[in-house]
């Protein structure tokens, strides 16, 4: 009897374990399919907004930027030469607070579903400072963002860069 009750407990926890398995693996496999495509969108908004003309920073250009909170970011010379420059950047939004009206947010290549479970690394994220007497909608669409780049070039901040006197468009 005994015997029977610990093979039946050895094959449920064996079931258990193989559907764990599977589950967050069909999990990390959707993750990057969504990645991919959230990616692609914003690479046809940036198509788009070339196409009509508009100059853009590359997510690639912030993306070279090394370091960490605690020793502070070390910029790639380019990116140095837009510091205090008006830049165009398209990206997703992602609140901090609020999700409407809101007068400051995060900009991301892509969207993330949660801060604690798939937090982007900091050379990925921007601070958007809306222009004095603008407010903004979170919206899970690309959007360009256009204002003044600003480097945090000191051990400790919060964000390594931040656009102020900011205006979006979708």
């Amino acid at each position: 009897m005994r015997r029977r009750f610990l093979k039946e407990i050895g094959t449920v926890v064996g079931i258990v374990v193989i559907l764990a398995v599977m589950v967050f693996g069909n999990s990390q496999v959707k993750r990057g399919g969504l990645r991919e495509e959230m990616e692609a969108k914003r690479l046809s908004a940036e198509a788009v907004q070339k196409k009509g003309g508009l100059e853009l920073m590359q997510w690639a250009e912030l993306q070279k930027t090394k370091g960490s909170v605690k020793t502070g970011p070390a910029f790639d010379d380019q990116l140095k030469q837009l510091n205090n420059q008006r830049v165009n950047l398209v990206g997703f939004m992602a609140p901090i607070d609020e999700v409407k009206d809101v007068t400051y947010f995060m900009l991301l290549p892509v969207p993330i579903g949660c801060f604690f479970c798939d937090a982007p690394p900091m050379r990925d994220i921007v601070l958007v400072e809306m222009e004095k007497g603008r407010k903004a909608m979170i919206v899970e669409e690309p959007v360009v963002v256009t204002g003044t780049l600003m480097l945090n070039e000191k051990p400790g901040s919060q964000f390594f860069y931040g656009i102020k006197n900011a205006n979006w468009a979708s």
